[in-house]
């Protein structure tokens, strides 16, 4: 994910979605807990606006 480093909540899905393409898909509840994860353990932040900021490394 940090290396695509999508700039957009759309584009952080879209990522999501292709990493399990190959394994059968996953759902959009499944997504929304994969993004709520990440953003409790600081990977990002999103604004409401949608908009996507990392942490520095």
């Amino acid at each position: 994910m940090k290396k695509l480093s999508p700039k957009k909540r759309e584009g952080v899905v879209r990522s999501i979605e292709a990493m399990f393409q190959f394994s059968g898909g996953i759902e959009s509840a499944e997504v929304e807990k994969i993004i709520a994860t990440l953003q409790k353990q600081t990977f990002f932040s999103m604004a409401p606006e949608g908009r996507v900021s990392y942490a520095q490394a």
